[in-house]
């Protein structure tokens, strides 16, 4: 909160009903810092007489001793009625002499304030605040404003392992825009408006190819260059004609034991049959011969009645050797 209000340089209260509507749209909030205790009760019987607007904006903040900010030049109460100004004159005793030189009382005739609502400036600003709002970044954006061009380029480099972030070099991105003629937009926008589109294609072209087949899952971690433990998920299908390995989720573990790896399991299942895990078609499930792989296997079958766990034959001969390597060092 403090650190809020360093960033400000001026703070006003507004009393609406003798303004009528006519506070400024770019007042954010308003602050009532270190109120008395008294001061509680009456301020909540004065909020219910507030505009539902303006009862959003209005905060008490308590400050402790020495904490005031600098910053904050002045405290103005804007067109306070009359009745305020005998408790204004009693609350400014009982409020530190460094900040009730900065407190003041300020009257504005309700004829300027009628008059600055109907500018055109006031009412620009005032569409203009209404209709932007910043998405978060799991909204969609609206399909008009998007390019064709960057769908395509992100899907290139995602196909070809290529880091969005290269997309920063100076050389790569003049060439490509000497050679295709187009604005190459920001990393960031192709990381946030254009790559979930791609991942949501990617995911439904694997449904549509799985269905409701049979099929196999194997899953391994790795730590990745950061240390995080990195969970993948690769399925195929079981038939007689050969399938490519498909990977299928990736997620980073907190911890890399038996519930973080059935958690992995039934979560790439989620995502591989959204409308209900199809539990008699998972066969298979290949991992390594790790202690915690193993009782994660045994759980799993539980839930996955046809499921038959395989521990790979490569790391038990890798784990063989290591051993003999340990016992027999010359």
């Amino acid at each position: 909160m403090l650190k809020m209000l360093r960033n400000a340089t001026f703070q006003a209260t507004f009393f609406p009903r003798d303004i009528k509507g006519g506070y400024p749209a770019k007042l954010k909030k308003v602050l009532i810092v270190t109120a008395p205790l008294w001061f509680k009760a009456p301020f909540k019987i004065l909020r219910l007489f507030v505009r539902e607007k303006l009862r959003d904006r209005v905060f008490t903040v308590s400050i402790p001793q020495g904490g005031y900010p600098a910053k904050l030049k002045k405290v103005l109460i804007v067109t306070a009625p009359l009745w305020f100004k005998a408790p204004f004159k009693i609350l400014r005793l009982f409020v530190r002499e460094k900040l009730r030189d900065r407190v003041f009382t300020v009257s504005i005739p309700q004829f300027l304030v009628q008059q600055h609502i109907t500018t055109s400036k006031h009412q620009a600003n005032k569409q203009l605040n209404s209709k932007q709002r910043q998405l978060f970044l799991t909204q969609p954006t609206t399909s008009n404003v998007r390019s064709e061009f960057n769908i395509d380029l992100c899907r290139s480099l995602i196909s070809a392992d290529i880091p969005l972030y290269k997309l920063k070099n100076k050389v790569f991105r003049e060439f490509l825009e000497k050679y295709t003629q187009h604005t190459i937009p920001d990393e960031s926008t192709l990381r946030k408006t254009y790559a979930p589109s791609i991942y949501d294609e990617t995911i439904q072209k694997i449904r549509d190819e799985i269905k409701d087949s049979s099929i196999w899952v194997s899953i391994d971690e790795t730590p990745d260059k950061e240390g995080r433990l990195v969970g993948n998920v690769v399925i195929g299908l079981l038939s007689e004609q050969y399938s490519e390995r498909i990977l299928l989720h990736c997620d980073v573990l907190e911890k890399c034991n038996n519930k973080t790896i059935v958690k992995l399991f039934n979560e790439a299942m989620g995502i591989l049959w959204p409308k209900g895990i199809m539990y008699d078609n998972v066969l298979f499930f290949i991992s390594d011969a790790a202690p915690y792989m193993v009782k994660a296997g045994q759980a799993l079958s539980v839930v996955y009645p046809k499921l038959t766990h395989f521990t790979c034959v490569a790391h038990a001969f890798h784990r063989v050797a290591e051993v003999v390597r340990d016992n027999f060092l010359k």
